[in-house]
């Protein structure tokens, strides 16, 4: 080998570190450098990019803001007329609540009011049919008293046979004993011409008058015993024939006295009798009247 081609190959080898070195100045230098750029304008443009992003989305964002800002108002002005509104209802339920108290109030008195009310008309009902049945009583007991003055009371209570009258059946007294006397009561009572003692109308309702006309038929017939007739007919007869005896004119002075004196008694003895039995029928009525009283208080 030649010193040429030994230079050469050296030549060659140094060129070939030269290129290496210049390859790797111009990597490290030009390469690199231009890649760094290049990555940094990338990273750049990916950065610009993001910023764009970024501003887009904080635009929306802003927009979003902004809108959300609106409604956010627009809920507070709605709240703000809410809150009024609820405060002019609420001093519309106070007011209310004030009205609905005074009513209740006003209920409560009318309610009392009517309670009391009522307690006086059914005190006064009961009071005016007290005095009904108190009037429909003493009707009976005016009947009652008023009924043996009659004129058949008279003639039943004269029908008497003398001694030596032949005899005859005699008419039963109707409406003069008690029993009868209180029934012609009932039924007189129950008329539409009834009257009171004054005279004047009943004006008893109907029903009323056929309830209590009932009641004193049951409690007539219950006691028909006490209303039996305590005149003892033999007996007043018995007297009645001595009193009809005509007394003696002829004879001495002391005979006719005493004639005219036995007579006298006689006829006395008739009077004192007929009313001592007048008066124990008029009791054994005053009774009747008594206990239908307590049944129609």
């Amino acid at each position: 080998m030649t010193k040429f081609d030994m230079y050469l190959q050296r030549l060659t080898s140094i060129s070939q570190i030269a290129l290496v070195l210049i390859a790797v100045f111009t990597i490290f230098y030009s390469v690199i450098p231009l890649y760094q750029k290049e990555l940094a304008s990338e990273q750049l443009a990916r950065i610009q990019i993001e910023q764009l992003r970024a501003e887009d989305r904080l635009g929306f964002l802003n927009a979003s803001y902004d809108s959300k800002l609106k409604e956010i108002e627009k809920a507070r002005n709605e709240i703000d007329a809410l809150v009024k509104q609820s405060k002019g209802e609420r001093d519309n339920l106070q007011m209310l609540n004030l009205e609905i108290q005074g009513k209740d109030a006003l209920l409560a008195k009318t309610n009392k009011s009517l309670a009391n009310t009522k307690l006086e008309m059914e005190s006064a009902n009961l009071k005016l049919l007290l005095s009904q049945k108190l009037k429909f009583i003493q009707a009976i007991e005016w009947y009652t008293l008023v009924e043996p003055l009659d004129d058949k009371c008279d003639m039943a209570m004269a029908n008497w046979a003398r001694p030596n009258d032949v005899l005859l059946a005699k008419s039963k007294p109707v409406g003069c004993d008690p029993y009868q006397t209180v029934k012609l009561a009932i039924h007189k009572v129950q008329q539409p011409e009834a009257k009171d003692s004054s005279g004047d109308n009943l004006l008893l309702t109907s029903e009323n008058v056929r309830i209590w006309s009932s009641t004193a038929t049951e409690l007539m017939e219950k006691n028909k015993p006490l209303l039996a007739d305590q005149m003892d007919y033999v007996h007043r007869d018995e007297l009645i024939r001595k009193a009809d005896i005509e007394p003696s004119r002829t004879g001495s002075k002391e005979h006719i006295e005493k004639s005219f004196k036995e007579s006298v008694e006689a006829s006395m003895a008739v009077l004192h009798y007929e009313n001592e039995v007048q008066e124990r029928n008029q009791a054994a009525i005053q009774s009747y009247i008594k206990l239908l009283r307590e049944i129609l208080k």
